[in-house]
């Protein structure tokens, strides 16, 4: 039987019950949605509440903290300048009451009366004479040197700083330089005693200072026999040995002066010794988006220029033409967030592209030359080496019992080289070529001297004012009998030059307490391994314990005597201030970096072990990442706990092996202001290192950067 048809008035029973069917629906849907919105937003009200609170209380926290830390600090400082101004009065009494023949420091009419007395000195006669003036001088300047790295520091506190040691150095300097002339010319004159006896010419070689920061050897030669079978000179000081090819040492009335010293007096004034702006490294998408600005620069120019030959006319893109039109409101919301989105990317882009710009400029500006020496990348490697081509003055004449000499005044001053001989034109012969006399020179290096890798050969040009590396041919430098021998155009001086960042970035680091104000500070640096012992404000290095190294290997020396003792020996941990042109490290905040050094110094005595770690690069600029830990057996390297310091500081709930960064706080952990307070319980107050002893580490680890440069 066939289904029975429904009649119109079923049919619309049926539309009706599912439209009432679809409404109710719909009703359900609503008031389910209306529900779920207001659970969203008494949750989103919640925890805005909940931040608020938080961000109440964290702002509160950290002004307590804050205001802790700098009445903390401000006691220490008081206490510190305390100590050093009572170490300055025992100085100054210690000083009196031993008498010593050096002039008071402090008082610069004495220091003058003093530099007077010996400039007007007419009694050094020979090197022997003056070697006495010259360690007593040298035990002054190192003391002078002393006192100007304390002053650098408390000036402002010390009310002694009245002297421009800076000054006072460089006129002991000069007199110094004018002494060793006048000896030298008055020896020439009169070479009595110094005659050799096989050759019968004048001979000598002296001592006057030797340490490794104040080596001072002159050697001099003469040929007053006017020798002409003389080809080389040998001195005992560095196996020193010069051979003159074609009659160079052969010329009558001809002198050869050799001075060997650690003070260098030519590197400041070449052109690259002064430091540079450092330009930080671009990564891949900010060069990526200095590009896209530039060509939206070029983009925008070109139509400029376009619209400019066009007059008044209108271009309209036809693609404008086929939109549909849009409402009022619509194009202004569009246009609004246009803006938005231009504003915020347009300092990103225009950050990249100056620095672009700036670095283009400065390398426009400031190019080193293939065979030129950057001072700000390299530095001499132990002593000097001036060589000196001079005229002999006239020699005194014995007529029975007389003795006739012309005694017009004459200045040592360099003597041109080569000297041409009768028939030679100097346009014939240039540096280089065959008829040019070479100068072949060798010499030893320094016991005392690390050389890690082979140094550079370079000779100072006084006309470009900078040292270089050409006018050199066979040149050889052998590290294992620690021999350098070269032939070279022209007498100048000679230097060895290292780079200063051959152990950087370091690998590693490690700050270790021992016991009380003994504190070990581990550097790994990419060729040694370096051990410092900071035992209350003294530093004792224990590795690298090289031969090299002895008088300097677990002496302790105060923080100021310690870098430049290190570097003097050819080790450098202390990077300069343009370091990052050199070395490719992060950019981060120094602001930060300074405080974290300054807690790491404060909780020095609280049994924290701080080392790297390998997040410390993937952070923002602001922030970094060290490992803690607070155990006297150093764990395992996933068992430390990751501190995050920067504007904010909490410790992480990641570990150093985890697989991906993430900045999230380890539960039931605060954010604090500073590292002091994330891992300090206490109240501040309760600290029993010496000042001294954090001063000590401070200034250390501000010395060698290890957060940055590692």
């Amino acid at each position: 039987m066939p289904p029975r048809k429904l009649t119109q008035e079923e049919k619309n029973k049926l539309k009706q019950e599912e439209l009432e069917k679809k409404a109710l629906e719909e009703e359900e849907i609503r008031i389910r949605e209306q529900e779920e919105l207001k659970q969203q937003q008494e949750r989103d009200r919640i925890e805005r509440e909940e931040r608020e609170r938080e961000l109440l209380e964290e702002n509160g926290r950290f002004e307590v903290e804050g205001t802790q830390i700098s009445e903390f600090l401000s006691k220490r400082e008081q206490s510190y300048s305390s100590s050093i101004q009572q170490q300055m009065n025992d100085y100054i009494w210690k000083r009196y009451t031993n008498c010593p023949v050096t002039p008071d420091p402090y008082c610069l009419r004495d220091i003058n009366t003093y530099l007077t007395l010996w400039r007007e000195d007419k009694a050094d006669t020979s090197f022997e004479s003056l070697m006495g003036k010259v360690q007593e001088v040298f035990v002054f300047m190192q003391e002078l040197t002393t006192l100007q790295d304390l002053d650098l520091v408390y000036k402002s506190k010390s009310p002694y700083s009245i002297v421009d040691f800076s000054s006072i150095i460089q006129q002991i300097h000069v007199i110094l330089s004018n002494k060793i002339d006048s000896t030298t010319l008055e020896i020439m004159r009169n070479p009595i005693g110094m005659i050799d006896d096989v050759y019968g010419n004048l001979k000598t070689e002296v001592i006057l200072n030797e340490s490794s920061d104040n080596t001072l050897c002159v050697c001099l030669w003469g040929n007053i026999a006017s020798n002409h079978r003389m080809t080389d000179v040998d001195f005992n000081y560095r196996e020193f040995s010069i051979e003159a090819a074609q009659r160079g040492l052969q010329i009558p009335n001809i002198a050869l002066r050799v001075i060997h010293t650690i003070r260098d007096l030519y590197s400041p004034r070449s052109r690259s010794y002064s430091p540079r702006p450092v330009v930080p490294l671009l990564d891949e998408e900010d060069t990526s988006k200095s590009d896209l600005a530039t060509e939206q620069k070029e983009r925008s120019s070109k139509s400029s220029a376009n619209s400019s030959n066009k007059g008044s006319t209108v271009n309209v893109n036809s693609q404008e033409i086929l939109t549909k039109p849009q409402s009022a409101s619509s194009q202004n919301e569009k246009q609004g967030s246009a803006t938005e989105t231009a504003k915020e990317a347009e300092p990103s882009n225009t950050d990249a592209t100056e620095v672009c710009e700036v670095k283009q400029q400065l390398e426009e500006e400031f190019t080193i030359e293939e065979s030129e020496i950057d001072m700000r990348q390299f530095s001499p490697l132990g002593p000097i080496t001036i060589l000196e081509y001079i005229r002999l003055p006239p020699q005194p004449r014995h007529m029975g019992q007389w003795k006739m000499q012309d005694l017009e005044p004459y200045v040592i001053k360099q003597n041109p080289y080569p000297i041409l001989q009768s028939g030679q034109d100097i346009a014939q012969i240039t540096p280089g070529s065959k008829l040019w006399p070479f100068i072949s020179v060798s010499m030893s290096i320094p016991d005392t001297l690390v050389v890690s890798e082979e140094p550079k050969l370079a000779r100072w040009s006084e006309e470009l004012c900078q040292w270089r590396t050409d006018e050199f041919t066979d040149v050889k430098i052998d590290l294992e009998n620690r021999k350098v021998s070269f032939k070279c155009n022209t007498f100048s001086p000679i230097a060895l030059m290292q780079d200063h960042y051959l152990n950087m970035p370091y690998q590693g680091w490690m700050v270790q307490p021992m016991e009380i104000n003994t504190t070990k500070l581990s550097i790994t640096g990419n060729l040694h391994q370096f051990e410092i012992i900071i035992e209350k404000d003294k530093c004792r290095l224990v590795k690298p314990d090289l031969p090299e190294l002895s008088g300097i290997i677990n002496t302790p020396l105060l923080v100021n005597r310690f870098i430049p003792a290190l570097r003097s020996r050819g080790l450098n941990l202390f990077p300069a201030i343009d370091a990052p042109n050199y070395v490719a490290i992060s950019n981060k905040d120094s602001d930060i970096e300074t405080d974290v050094y300054r807690d790491i110094a404060l909780l020095s005595g609280c049994s924290f072990n701080f080392t790297w770690s390998s997040w410390n690069a993937s952070c923002h600029g602001n922030q970094y990442i060290l490992r803690v830990c607070n155990h006297d057996i150093l764990p395992d390297v996933n068992e430390w706990d990751l501190v995050l310091v920067g504007p904010k500081c909490y410790r992480l709930a990641m570990k150093e092996l985890s697989e991906e960064f993430s900045d999230n706080k380890l539960s039931g952990n605060t954010t604090h202001s500073s590292l002091y307070h994330v891992l300090r319980t206490d109240t501040v107050a309760d600290i029993s290192v010496d000042i001294s002893h954090t001063e000590a580490i401070r200034k250390l680890l501000s010395a060698i950067r290890p957060l940055v440069f590692a």
